[in-house]
């Protein structure tokens, strides 16, 4: 990890810490904050030399620079994205990123993640999860605007 990198996991840190209801863990190569509760989901970043990586629980994209991986990062905390988690049974086996374009607009999927192997013999169900970390009036300033957003989240 050389250059910018930490400062991306130590920029994020520094001004998540200012807000205590937020639980995430931190090491020399990714960030994670846990959901308020169970209609949310985890959100990470991973930073692997040059390539920055986002996830929310089972959806993952990799990204190219450093701003775009923050403007994920945000999407996915500050509940401007939902994820449609398919179930087999108990098992998750697909994790489609879904947002808008209106506050009200209708959700439109952007990409999906999915396993491999699923046990396709038991009935598919599906349950949204969008964080609420923070409200409007606190999403602008948590953590700043470093980034600006891209085409793709």
């Amino acid at each position: 990890m050389l250059r910018g990198d930490v400062n991306i996991l130590a920029t994020i840190e520094a001004k998540l810490s200012r807000h205590p209801h937020l639980h995430y863990t931190a090491d020399a190569c990714s960030i994670s904050v846990d959901p308020l509760d169970d209609a949310g989901f985890t959100v990470w970043l991973s930073v692997n030399g040059d390539r920055y990586t986002v996830g929310f629980d089972g959806w993952h994209e990799a990204f190219p620079s450093e701003d775009q991986a923050v403007d994920c990062f945000e999407l996915g905390l500050f509940g401007r994205c939902r994820l449609a988690v398919s179930y087999r049974g108990d098992t998750a086996t697909k994790w489609v990123l879904e947002s808008r374009e209106r506050e009200d607009g209708p959700w439109i999927p952007d990409s999906e993640t999915g396993r491999l192997f699923v046990p396709f013999w038991r009935r598919v169900r599906v349950v949204h999860r969008q964080n609420r970390l923070m409200d409007s009036g606190t999403r602008a300033s948590a953590l700043g605007s470093t980034a600006r957003r891209s085409g793709a989240p």
